[in-house]
């Protein structure tokens, strides 16, 4: 069932997606590798993993299977938590992206530039985990580099429209103590050609044509273009029926218009599907869910019930510690706006013990055990 709504997304799309993947792919590895798209856009990421990897063993000197091994991973990681080894084993595919020779340059068809671009970002993410700001700056710079080296090629300009539109139109939603020197250091954002950009790749990409859709969602969002927002998610919802992440955008665009009531109850829909859904990627939502559920209780004062939402949310975080951490301080944030001060400063005192790797979170818990929360926007 999962393979069949993600392998619908691709739909007659398929023999190209097929085309533009192979690139010194033999036949079988690029049936292999569409596959794995397919399952990755379907969440099933155990399932992707296992097809990159065997793409990347049959076909080690070629750069796609080292990229979307390296990508599945880390969609993994975002969604049941890291384990210990996941960070190595992302760094380690994108260096051997970067060292296969397949495709070339020589070909003009842009596949390389763009792996070697998508390559570049894994590293620059695992500098900055690293805590190597420099190193970070100049990998994002070489990356940007090569992924617009590929906008001017025809095989890949669409899946390159999608990452470099991406950048442009969020490096302008940053603070501008990021803004400036992304700027500055790195290029430059630029919204109108940013959001053409998307547009261009969401209708036009063989491989990236779902996040366009994700991205274009939330632009809209911003831009208040709700009905526009929406819209993308029925077309996504209607082609990865397999995705709960698409009914979770959902609700997120339902409440940026307000409409808080109507994203509770996409969540709460979200929630009773996920508990149905076997998958460990699956599962690994719930948490995320059930912390979201809790926010709009909050909004609604419902204090009982943002109370449970956000226990069920520490239940099920699994290795998510960070979200744990959120969890455990917005039950403090519960307790103080019931009067419950004792309960409260019991939740702060474990938010700071947890979190450990989340800066913010402890600031709070520190902040909330000097002083009663009173009603601070803290996401």
């Amino acid at each position: 069932m999962v393979q069949v709504a993600g392998a619908s997304w691709l739909g007659a799309r398929g023999a190209l997606a097929a085309d533009a993947t192979k690139a010194g792919l033999p036949a079988a590895q690029a049936t292999l590798l569409c596959a794995g798209i397919s399952n990755v856009f379907a969440l099933d990421m155990a399932r992707a993993e296992q097809q990159f990897a065997q793409v990347a063993t049959a076909a080690s000197n070629n750069a796609a299977g080292h990229v979307w091994h390296a990508l599945a991973v880390l969609g993994r990681v975002m969604i049941e938590g890291p384990a210990r080894v996941d960070e190595a084993r992302i760094a380690a595919d994108a260096r051997a992206a970067l060292a296969a020779v397949e495709p070339c340059r020589a070909d003009g068809s842009g596949w390389r530039e763009l792996y070697d671009g998508v390559a570049a970002l894994l590293l620059a993410r695992h500098a900055v985990n690293a805590g190597d700001g420099a190193a970070a700056v100049l990998l994002l710079a070489g990356a940007l580099q090569d992924v617009r080296a590929a906008t001017r090629c025809t095989a890949a300009a669409a899946d390159a429209d999608v990452l470099l539109g991406a950048y442009e139109v969020f490096i302008n939603g940053t603070p501008w103590y990021l803004r400036l020197p992304a700027a500055m250091l790195v290029a430059p954002g630029d919204d109108a050609a940013g959001l053409a950009r998307l547009e261009r790749g969401a209708q036009q990409a063989c491989l990236f044509g779902v996040p366009a859709r994700v991205v274009l969602a939330i632009v809209y969002a911003w831009r208040e273009q709700y009905d526009r927002a929406l819209q993308v998610c029925d077309e996504l919802q209607a082609r990865l029926p397999g995705n709960h992440q698409v009914d979770a955008l959902r609700a997120h665009i339902l409440l940026r218009e307000g409409r808080v009531a109507d994203a509770a109850t996409a969540l709460a829909r979200v929630i009773a599907r996920v508990k149905q859904d076997p998958r460990p990627g699956a599962v690994a939502l719930l948490a995320d869910h059930y912390y979201e559920l809790g926010r709009l209780a909050m909004l609604t004062t419902n204090y009982p019930a943002a109370g449970a939402h956000f226990e069920a949310a520490c239940a099920a975080s699994g290795r998510k510690q960070a979200l744990r951490a959120w969890s455990t301080l917005r039950l403090g944030t519960v307790y103080d706006a019931q009067q419950q001060r004792a309960a409260a400063e019991r939740e702060y005192a474990r938010a700071a013990e947890l979190a450990a790797s989340v800066p913010i979170v402890r600031q709070y818990a520190h902040l909330f055990l000097r002083e009663p929360y009173a009603g601070q926007c803290l996401e």
